[in-house]
């Protein structure tokens, strides 16, 4: 008989869905946790005070950091493996069925709904690491964190029409498949499938909790104690977490008008103005007493 998950507070649960996110993409537990125990780090020792807990969005920013930085560190270790299986291929190719082609779902008379079922969160899952990144992204921040549409954006960077568009596709894509697989999905509205989805994610999270839920709770524990004060360089890091798009359009307005004031300053017909300018000065009727005056030659003496 399993055992009960542990209790979970809300914040140790955001963890927890952290934790999940993280899987999805690493595909690995232990690196998945460690990289929520380095984004508890990088949370308590430079945004503790600007931050709340990891329901904050500012948690999700810091979360996609540190999952770029595991994934960039997988794709090196997986860089020779996967140049020389190019270079030596082995002798014989047998393609095996994937998880998801073999996952089924007992969908009976008296069973259980298809988002009620463990298979039918394994099935989600499979389906989440399918989608592109940004689709993945968009539907876990809208239907899974439950953020506003305003606070998903700011967390992806992106504008809220995308975010919306990303989504839609997202859910779309889980329909078709689920429809692949014999789930009667095809009455029910984006909204509906989104919803269930959810729901069916939280079986895998569940048995997540049962194996690193004391893990997650002794990573809060250990985060959650007085910190250092902020320095200024964090809270320009703190800017750029927080509206990380507008961040990133004013910089780039900045390089803009730099490059536009460095190409003003360049100008041939500038340098021809300044030195036609210089020729009408020096061509023109100077008086006597001018042309005269110490300061006038030891001037001209200098040009």
């Amino acid at each position: 008989m399993a055992s009960a998950p542990p209790l979970l507070s809300s914040t140790e649960s955001a963890g927890l869905r952290a934790m999940q996110q993280a899987l999805l993409i690493v595909g690995d537990e232990q690196t998945a946790l460690a990289v929520v125990r380095d984004t508890l780090r990088a949370m308590s020792k430079r945004y503790a005070y600007a931050m709340k807990d990891a329901r904050d969005p500012l948690f999700q920013r810091l979360l996609r950091q540190h999952l770029r930085r595991a994934r960039w560190r997988q794709r090196l270790g997986q860089l020779l493996p996967d140049l020389l299986s190019h270079l030596i291929p082995p002798q014989s190719e047998t393609l095996a069925p994937g998880t998801l082609e073999m996952l089924q779902i007992d969908l009976g008379e008296h069973r259980p709904a298809w988002h009620e079922q463990p298979q039918g969160g394994l099935l989600v899952t499979e389906i989440l690491r399918l989608l592109p990144t940004r689709q993945r992204d968009a539907f876990w921040q809208l239907h899974v964190e439950c953020l506003p549409l305003q606070q998903a954006a700011r967390v992806l960077a992106l504008t809220q029409r995308c975010v919306r568009r990303d989504a839609s596709r997202a859910t779309a894509m889980l329909k078709a498949i689920l429809a692949l697989k014999g789930c009667a999905v095809e009455m029910a509205t984006k909204s509906d499938i989104a919803l269930c989805a959810a729901k069916a994610l939280a079986l895998p999270r569940a048995t997540l909790a049962i194996a690193h839920g004391d893990a997650l709770r002794q990573l809060f524990q250990a985060v959650d104690r007085p910190l250092r004060r902020s320095r200024l360089t964090d809270r320009g890091r703190l800017l750029m977490l927080r509206h990380p798009l507008g961040t990133r359009l004013a910089i780039l307005g900045a390089l803009i008008a730099a490059v536009a004031a460095g190409l003003w300053l360049t100008q041939p017909g500038r340098n021809e103005d300044q030195a036609r300018t210089e020729i009408q000065l020096l061509s023109s009727d100077v008086p006597l007493d001018v042309l005269l005056d110490s300061r006038f030659v030891e001037a001209a003496d200098e040009d």
